[in-house]
């Protein structure tokens, strides 16, 4: 069995060839885990985060960062963190200057990185990975705020909504929209609730009580078709009119006043 052992030895001194040396004549042995050759779940489309790296050197760039776990070794165990979940990256400026990590949850991670390097792109780089021995610090930016959806602009009120060609002929229960400002003005008032479409507007808006002389605000308009008569009253200072025969009539719905109030 010596010759066995002879050989073992030989193959050992050979693979020990290449590997890197300490000063005192140790070899340092690097252990890598395995790279998955396996395909991202969505079908290659791997998922980016941006983010703002500030260089050693004084650069700074804006890059898209592969959404990859970020391992950082602290005295109480490895932690891994998803990219997508970090806020900042700070890379200690001397080897025995610990990283720190801060995720968007609060969390701060002090130890050393179990990663060499980020795979970024860019315009100006493209694809390519960025040693972490030149990166000062990194921040994520923020995820894009989500679009609020914006009510539609709303029409001033006219004067009657005999004013809108066809409005009044709409179907029963077609609703509207218009900003008006409480006034009163010449124009008359038919009913009580509900409103002939020949009355003034801004005034039928005040004798309901959706609005104070002078207060601008955002009405619903319900389309009521006809109607077989309006009841006269006197509401908050504004005097309406009956009206004994059929005709279009309307009522309002939801007040906005100004203010969102």
């Amino acid at each position: 069995m010596a010759w066995a052992a002879r050989a073992l030895v030989f193959l050992a001194a050979g693979l020990l060839a290449g590997c890197p040396r300490a000063d005192d004549g140790r070899v340092a042995v690097e252990l890598r885990r395995p790279e998955s050759t396996s395909a991202p779940a969505d079908g290659g489309a791997a998922r980016h985060v941006r983010a703002t790296v500030a260089l050693r050197d004084g650069s700074v760039l804006e890059v898209e960062v592969l959404d990859e776990p970020i391992e950082i070794v602290t005295p109480y165990g490895s932690q891994i963190v998803p990219l997508g979940r970090v806020r900042a990256l700070i890379v200690g400026a001397r080897a025995d200057e610990p990283a720190v990590v801060e995720t968007r949850d609060d969390l701060r991670l002090a130890g050393a990185l179990g990663a060499r390097a980020l795979q970024v792109r860019s315009p100006a780089l493209g694809s390519r990975a960025l040693a972490l021995s030149d990166v000062h610090e990194l921040r994520a930016q923020a995820e894009p705020t989500a679009k609020v959806a914006r009510a539609p602009s709303v029409d001033a009120a006219p004067a009657t909504l005999d004013d809108v060609p066809g409005l009044a002929a709409k179907p029963p229960g077609t609703v509207v929209r218009y900003e008006l400002e409480g006034a009163l003005t010449m124009g008359p008032v038919y009913g009580t609730g509900t409103y002939s479409t020949d009355s003034s507007l801004v005034n039928a808006a005040v004798h309901a009580g959706l609005v104070r002389v002078g207060e601008r605000a955002t009405v619903e308009i319900e389309i009521l078709g006809e109607v077989p008569s309006f009841r006269a009253s006197t509401q908050h200072g504004v005097t309406s009119l009956e009206w004994t025969s059929p005709y279009p009539a309307f009522r309002f719905g939801r007040v906005r006043r100004a203010g969102g109030s």
